[in-house]
C-alpha cells in the first residue's frame, strides 16, 4: 500500500461505518414499532465490531456510545426522547454499553497482533533475502579468490620452468652475437625482452603470494636518488632526467627496502622517458610531507586519460590508444608491480591530478629521522 493510500484509508473507514450506522438507522427507525429494542441494540453492535475490527477502538467507541444515544432516543420508551422510564431499559442499554466496549477491545487487540505478526513476516522475508544475497556473495567471493590463486600459481609455475631454457638460449645467442651476425643479435635481443617479461611474471606472482623477501632500513633520500640516476643513465634516449632534492641542514630520509624502491623510481622514471615528448626533462622530486617522504617523477606528455588514472595500476593494463600502446614495449605489468611493491613497504603509489600536458606519479614512503637513525642497527 503506498504512503498516500494508507493516509487516506482510516479516514475512508470512518465515513464508511458512519455512513453505515446511518444506514441501519435508516431502515430500523421507520419500522420500529415491529423490530424490537434487542433486534435495534444487534445492528448496531454489529456496525460496532466492524467499525472496531477495521479502523480501531477508538472509532469503536465513538460509534458505541453514538449507538447507546440513538437506542436511547429511537427505541426506547417514549420514542424520541432521552428519557428512561423503567429500570431494565437502562440497564439493557448498560450491558449493550459494556458488550460494546468488551468486543471493540478484543477485536482491536487481535487486530493489533495480526499487524505485529505481518510485520515479523515481512521482516523475516527481508532476512532471508538479505542471507541468501550474503550467501551467493560469499560463494562468489570464494570462487574469484580460488580462480586469483589458481592463476598465481599457474604464472609462478610458468614463469620458473621457462627461466632455465630462456637463459640458455641467451648465453648462447650471445655467443653467435659476437661474429656480428645480425640474426643471431636479433635472436639474443628479443630473448632478453623475454626473459624480462617472464621475469616481471614471476615477480608479480611472488608478491601476490607474499614470498617476495622486503627488507626495510633507514636510508637518506639521496642514496635512492643517486641510484636512479645511476641506474638510468644512458637509458633515457632523448630526455633528460632532473634531480630535485632539497639540500639542506636536515637530511631527508626514510625507511624501505633501497633494492625495491630503486626498481619501483627506475620503472617510473623509465615509464615516463617512453610517454613523454622527445627532448624534454623528467623531474624526479623529494619532498618531507608530514610523515611520508614523497618521490614524485614528472613529465611532460600526452597525459593520461581520467578513465585509465586507476586503471593503469591494474595487471597487464596499460594506457593510451592501441596505436600508442603497440609502440611500447611491455605487457602491462610494470606499475602493477611497483605499487605492489610500494605497498608491500606500508607506501603507496597514486597518479596525482597535474595541469593538462604533464603527468605525475607519487611514491610516498615512511619519513624517518636520519639523526635518529645514525648509529641505530638496521631493522629487518
Amino acid at each position: 500500500m503506498t504512503s498516500d493510500a494508507a493516509r487516506w484509508r482510516t479516514p475512508a473507514l470512518w465515513v464508511l461505518w458512519c455512513a453505515a450506522l446511518a444506514l441501519v438507522l435508516g431502515i430500523l427507525v421507520p419500522t420500529r414499532d415491529a423490530v424490537g429494542q434487542t433486534h435495534a441494540a444487534l445492528a448496531i453492535l454489529l456496525v460496532v465490531l466492524g467499525a472496531s475490527a477495521t479502523t480501531g477502538f477508538a472509532a469503536g467507541m465513538t460509534l458505541a456510545v453514538v449507538g447507546f444515544a440513538l437506542l436511547t432516543y429511537f427505541f426506547k420508551t417514549p420514542f424520541d426522547t432521552m428519557q428512561i422510564t423503567r429500570g431494565l431499559d437502562f440497564v439493557e442499554l448498560i450491558a449493550f454499553l459494556i458488550v460494546a466496549f468488551v468486543a471493540a477491545r478484543l477485536l482491536t487487540v487481535a487486530r493489533a497482533r495480526a499487524q505485529l505478526a505481518e510485520a515479523r513476516s515481512r521482516e523475516i522475508e527481508r532476512l532471508a533475502r538479505e542471507r541468501t544475497a550474503l550467501a551467493l556473495e560469499a560463494a562468489q567471493a570464494r570462487g574469484l579468490a580460488e580462480a586469483n590463486r589458481m592463476k598465481d600459481a599457474l604464472l609462478a609455475t610458468v614463469s620458473h620452468d621457462l627461466r632455465t631454457p630462456l637463459t640458455t638460449i641467451r648465453t648462447l645467442a650471445e655467443r653467435r652475437s659476437v661474429s656480428a651476425d645480425d640474426d643471431w643479435q636479433l635472436v639474443a635481443d628479443e630473448t632478453e625482452r623475454l626473459s624480462h617479461l617472464v621475469r616481471e611474471l614471476l615477480d608479480y606472482s611472488r608478491i601476490r603470494g607474499g614470498a617476495l623477501p622486503v627488507r626495510v632500513e633507514t636510508y637518506p633520500a639521496e642514496d635512492l636518488v643517486g641510484a636512479v640516476s645511476r641506474e638510468c643513465a644512458g637509458r633515457l634516449e632523448s630526455h633528460t632526467l632532473h634531480v630535485d632534492l632539497p639540500m639542506g641542514e636536515e637530511v631527508l630520509a626514510g625507511r624501505f627496502d633501497l633494492l625495491l624502491t630503486t626498481r619501483i623510481l627506475v620503472n617510473l622514471v623509465e615509464n615516463a622517458a617512453k610517454y613523454a615528448t622527445e627532448h624534454t626533462d623528467i623531474t624526479l622530486a623529494v619532498r618531507r610531507r608530514d610523515a611520508a617522504l614523497c618521490f614524485s617523477v614528472e613529465n611532460i606528455g600526452p597525459g593520461i586519460a581520467a578513465a585509465d588514472r586507476e586503471r593503469i595500476f591494474e595487471p597487464f593494463t596499460r594506457a593510451g590508444t592501441p596505436l600508442a600502446q603497440s609502440r611500447v614495449v611491455g605487457v602491462g605489468l610494470g606499475l602493477a608491480i611497483a605499487r605492489a611493491l610500494a605497498e608491500a613497504q606500508h607506501g603507496t603509489l597514486t597518479l596525482l591530478d597535474s595541469p593538462a600536458g604533464t603527468t605525475q606519479f607519487v611514491l610516498a614512503l615512511p619519513a624517518a629521522e636520519w639523526s635518529e637513525a645514525l648509529g641505530e642497527p638496521d631493522d629487518e
